[in-house]
């Protein structure tokens, strides 16, 4: 996230932390979650910041790899 917010001004990282924080949020399990927050992220700082959201297109498929274990993961706590 950090990688994310040096391209956003100053004044405006908390509240592009505020958005960006759903896509880590616990209760975030699914990609179809995770796509709904992105598509709202892009539409809200492409022209505000585009580099920033420049750098999250880039990186998101490392970003979303939790949830592919995800389910795995949560089996193995289970047992």
């Amino acid at each position: 996230m950090r990688n994310i917010l040096k391209n956003v001004k100053a004044a405006d990282q908390k509240e592009a932390k505020k958005d960006l924080r759903g896509i880590f949020a616990e209760s975030t399990t699914k990609k179809s979650q995770v796509q709904s927050i992105l598509w709202a992220f892009r539409k809200k700082w492409r022209n505000r910041c585009p580099a920033a959201v420049k750098c999250l297109e880039r990186d998101l498929e490392r970003l979303l790899h939790y949830l592919d274990c995800l389910d795995d993961f949560l089996l193995v706590l289970r047992v």
